[in-house]
Order: C-alpha cells, then structure tokens, then sequence
C-alpha cells in the first residue's frame, strides 16, 4: 500500500516539474541566464530541489536555465552564503522582469 502511494506521488511530482520546467525554458527562451551567449542545457534550482508536487522548490520561480560551464552549486542552507547572493538577486530579477515577446 505504502509502495503504490509513493509510485503515485513520484509521478504526480515528475509531471509537475515537466509543466514548471517549460514555464522556465519559455521564459528564459532557451538560453543560459547567466552568460547570456551560450544554449541552456541544464536547470539550475537555486533553493535545491522538491520533494512534492507544489513544493516552492520545484516551482519555475525557483528554477533559471543555464550552460553547463555557467551551472552554479544550488544553495541548501538558509540564509545563503554571501558568496552565493549574486545568484539569488539575478533570480529575484529574472522574476520581476517584463515577460519578453520572441521576436
């Protein structure tokens, strides 16, 4: 019983990520947020990860597209580092941003 709730909810969540994970590739037009030049490859969480569907960590909020050279480490204590607020204030602005009309 307990195996069929966490199969469900395992799915629940990878479906979840699938919808956010385009909110943000949208957003960021497929590109690397931080270098601005090369193709994103990856997602970067910048709070780590969720567990659940819904988790605010999972949300395309949370999440900015990057290269491969560019992926920094996701910030897992709270409040962050000082060496690690360049990233949180680039989300706070991907975030604020007028969306932009592809052209």
């Amino acid at each position: 019983m307990k195996k069929k709730a966490n199969e469900k909810r395992k799915r629940k969540l990878a479906v979840y990520r699938k919808e956010q994970y385009a909110l943000a590739y949208e957003r960021d037009q497929g590109g690397c947020r931080i270098c601005e030049k090369a193709r994103a490859e990856d997602r970067h969480h910048v709070f780590g990860r969720g567990r659940r569907a819904g988790d605010w960590q999972e949300h395309h909020t949370n999440l900015v597209f990057v290269c491969r050279s560019c992926h920094p480490l996701p910030i897992k204590i709270l409040p962050p580092r000082d060496d690690q607020m360049w990233i949180v204030d680039l989300l706070d602005k991907i975030n604020t941003e007028p969306r932009r009309m592809p052209d």
